[in-house]
Order: structure tokens, then C-alpha cells, then sequence
């Protein structure tokens, strides 16, 4: 009750908000794009403009990204999928000249100031919504009919992220305008939902972010789901993304170690994401752990199991209890004793998951 409330309430200021005077903040991937497309569709439909938007890069740190904010001193500055709870002490010199509403869905930055909104969906108990799916869920509020006809967008996000479970009500509209024809995780995972969410991951690897983005932002103005589907430039770099991971699959999977309920691979300084595209082709009922020089993913897609518990044991966290991170300096052997230890210590104790 008390989210709905903040959402009509941020819809209203939408009504009022100039796209000139507005700054969208998030990652560089499927569920930054996809938000920043969905809030873009709406100014540049009501305004005939869009909003600035600005993301971390290899040439662009978040300090970089903040001092700009700064500078600029938007009226305006929206936070979604971009993790910047860490950074919490720049949010004081931007509220003094930017009304910020935070729309993230990793870490609460819990902050009491009149010009901050804090709408992570996390801080009302939705353990399973991300960006994309709570600014689809936003704009309904404002044009149900138009943005319903656009829940493939959100849909791109929430299947990439895993979150299903929340999102009930995308999930449904997705089944009723013939997007997908199950709202069963596993076989989302192979849907085409997901295959453009992973094309337009593997466009961003690849260097091409802008255009990335203006392929998803054209696509979602014109209510067009194939120009993302038969885009040449997507689809290309996905085949290559495809057939790289091909390779590091068949490598790593000989040399993975298996324990009970745990799945360990050491992907030997590869991307630590890489963890999530195994978990996904094997679809073992297991909690997969990737290690790469001290980097650590662990998933638990198919596994009743709150990884984040795993997150938190290494000095890190993450943003569903099917996805969390950390770091280790230990060896990837040393790192297999202590999670094993750990998981072992929990059996003696019933836990929540226990009784799901």
C-alpha cells in the first residue's frame, strides 16, 4: 500500500516533469536500457523530447558520472538498475539542487531527505522485481492501455534478471498479448525474451552501447518487438557471444567440481557473469558458485536456495535471492572448503528455505 502510494505519487510529478531538466542513471545492460527506454517512450511521447541518460563505463567511473550531475545541477535525477549504494555520501551535494527518485533494485540507500524518493522495490519486500519491471509497473499508472502493449520491453529486463515471481502481474500481460506462453522459469530461460535480452548484452560487450540503446528505444517507440528480433547488427553479435560461450562452456564444464547441492568452476579470470549462462544451459536443481581470480558469482536458478546468504559470507550481496557476488583472496580450492563448511553448518539449523 504504502509503494502504490509513492508510485502515484512520483506518476503525478511525471506529469509535471520537463525531459530537459531530467537525468536517467543506470547500467549499460538489458535492464538499464530497457528502464531508461520505458521512462524515454513516456517524455518523448508526451513532450516530443527525451531525458539525458548516463551510465558507468570503462571511461566513465560513477565519481565522474556524479561530478557531472553536479555541474549540470538537474531538477531531476532518476536511479534505476545502477547499484550505487556505496556512493551514498554524493547523494548529499546533489540533493541540494536535484530531487532524486531511486529506483534501483539492488542495495536501499537509505536516506531522509525531502528530495529524495526511495522506491527500491526491495525496501517494501519485493525480493523479485528489478528497474524495468517496477517503471512498466509506474507507467501502467499513467497510460495502462499504451504501456500493457509495451510489456515486452519490461518483460526484456525481467527475464534476464531472473525476476519472475514478483512481477506477476508483467508476467501475466506478457501471456495475455501472446509474448510468452508459459510463466514456468525454466522454460522462460530458453524464451525469446530472453535471446534478445542476451542480444543485446552481447551488442554492448562488443562496444556498440549507443546503438544498443537506440535499437531498444526505437523499437519500444514504434511498439515493434521483430526490430529487435531481426536486427543484423544483434544478431550477429549474439552468434558470436554464442559460440565464445560454447567454447568456455566446453572447457569449464569438464573441469567442474560437484558437491551435493553445489556446482563449483573456477572460469580462470573469464567474466565472473559467465556463471549465470552455465547455470542456465546446465539447469541442474543445484547452487552453482563461479570463481574467478577472487571474483565470486553464485546462482541458484533452478535451487530453492538464498544465495545472497553465500553473497554475504565473502563481503558482498546481490540483488535477488537467485543472484548474488563477492570476493575472496583465497584459492578457488580454499574457497570450495569454506562454502562447503558453511553449507554444512546451515543443515543443522532449519532455515526458511526449508519449509518452502
Amino acid at each position: 500500500m504504502v509503494m502504490k502510494k509513492i508510485i502515484k505519487n512520483v506518476c503525478n510529478l511525471l506529469d509535471e516533469v520537463n525531459p530537459e531538466d531530467v537525468i536517467i542513471l543506470h547500467h549499460a545492460d538489458h535492464d538499464g536500457f530497457t528502464s531508461s527506454a520505458l521512462l524515454n517512450i513516456y517524455f518523448y511521447k508526451k513532450f516530443g523530447q527525451k531525458a539525458k541518460i548516463v551510465y558507468p563505463s570503462e571511461n566513465k567511473h560513477y565519481f565522474k558520472i556524479f561530478q557531472d550531475i553536479l555541474n549540470i545541477k538537474p531538477k531531476y535525477l532518476f536511479i534505476v538498475d545502477a547499484l550505487v549504494a556505496r556512493y551514498k555520501t554524493a547523494f548529499d551535494k546533489i540533493l541540494q539542487n536535484t530531487l532524486i527518485i531511486n529506483m534501483d533494485h539492488h542495495n536501499i540507500v537509505e536516506i531522509q531527505n525531502k528530495n529524495y524518493i526511495e522506491l527500491n522495490p526491495h525496501k517494501f519486500g519485493i525480493e523479485y522485481m528489478n528497474s524495468s519491471g517496477l517503471c512498466w509497473l509506474m507507467l501502467r499508472e499513467i497510460d495502462e492501455n499504451y504501456f500493457d502493449k509495451l510489456c515486452w520491453l519490461a518483460g526484456i529486463g525481467a527475464v534476464q534478471d531472473y525476476c519472475i515471481e514478483d512481477n506477476e502481474l508483467l508476467f501475466q500481460t506478457l501471456e495475455k498479448f501472446g509474448f510468452i506462453n508459459t510463466m514456468n522459469f525454466e522454460k522462460l530461460i530458453d524464451s525469446e525474451l530472453m535471446r534478445i535480452a542476451k542480444m543485446i548484452n552481447a551488442t554492448i560487450r562488443a562496444g556498440q552501447v549507443e546503438y544498443a540503446y537506440q535499437k531498444i528505444f526505437e523499437a519500444g517507440l514504434e511498439n515493434r518487438i521483430d526490430i529487435l528480433k531481426t536486427d543484423r547488427v544483434l544478431v550477429e553479435n549474439y552468434k558470436i557471444h554464442e559460440k565464445n560461450l560454447e567454447k568456455i562452456y566446453n572447457k569449464f564444464k569438464k573441469m567442474k567440481k560437484v558437491f551435493d547441492k553445489l556446482v563449483f568452476f573456477n572460469l580462470e579470470g573469464n567474466p565472473i557473469q559467465y556463471i549465470s549462462y552455465i547455470a542456465e544451459i546446465d539447469k541442474d536443481k543445484k547452487i552453482y558458485v563461479g570463481y574467478s581470480n577472487g571474483l565470486l558469482g553464485f546462482r541458484s536458478l533452478f535451487y530453492n536456495y538464498d544465495v545472497r546468504r553465500l553473497g554475504r559470507l565473502f563481503n558482498g550481496g546481490g540483488p535477488h535471492p537467485k543472484v548474488a557476488g563477492g570476493k575472496t583472496t583465497k584459492s578457488f580450492d580454499e574457497t570450495i572448503k569454506i562454502i562447503i563448511k558453511y553449507i554444512n553448518s546451515e543443515k543443522s539449523q532449519k532455515s526458511l528455505n526449508d519449509f518452502l
